[in-house]
């Protein structure tokens, strides 16, 4: 009998960051962070990553925000951040150049401006692909199916006045 020979490929698992919840702001919103995921690598050989795939909801429904409403679309990964699209899409990629080792991880974060003309209680899901080559295998390897983000819902902004509780009574004053 021979050696035994075990024929293994790099894997990446993408999840949505626990830590980051769904979030409610107000419009404008300039550099606003719209997702925030982990990626791992598997631990049977590293990953040369070269391509990030975010998608946008497509269909406009007055409970969605449009794709034209989100703009000055770009994506952090670990300490780099990728090109700028000006205007935003429901399918974005971004060619990148990073090796992922094998159980390493890396953060994923996507940024973008949203426009005022965003409806309240508009919201937005962005989900993330990426994909890349196993070092030493040279087989395609990809965070499978596209992991959606945080809900982004547009709120409206409210305000409450209340007299303080410490404040002399008026018959004082």
């Amino acid at each position: 009998s021979g050696n035994q020979v075990t024929v293994a490929a790099g894997t990446l698992t993408l999840a949505k960051y626990s830590a980051y919840a769904n979030q409610t702001l107000t419009v404008p919103q300039t550099a606003y962070k719209l997702a925030e995921f982990r990626l791992t690598g598997g631990s049977t050989e590293g990953v040369n990553l070269d391509t990030i795939t975010l998608a946008l909801p497509a269909a406009y429904t007055s409970t969605n925000i449009t794709p034209a409403d989100i703009t000055e679309l770009y994506v952090v990964y670990g300490s780099k951040t990728t090109v700028t699209k000006a205007t935003g899409g429901t399918s974005q990629s971004w060619s990148i150049n990073e090796v992922l080792a094998s159980s390493g991880t890396l953060d994923v974060k996507v940024y973008a401006n949203l426009s005022t003309s965003v409806q309240t209680a508009s919201t937005t899901v962005a989900s993330l692909t990426i994909s890349g080559t196993s070092q030493n295998s040279g087989s395609a390897v990809t965070s499978a199916t596209a992991v959606a983000g945080q809900t982004i819902t547009v709120g409206a902004g409210t305000l409450t006045i209340a007299v303080d509780a410490s404040s002399p009574v008026q018959a004082n004053v």
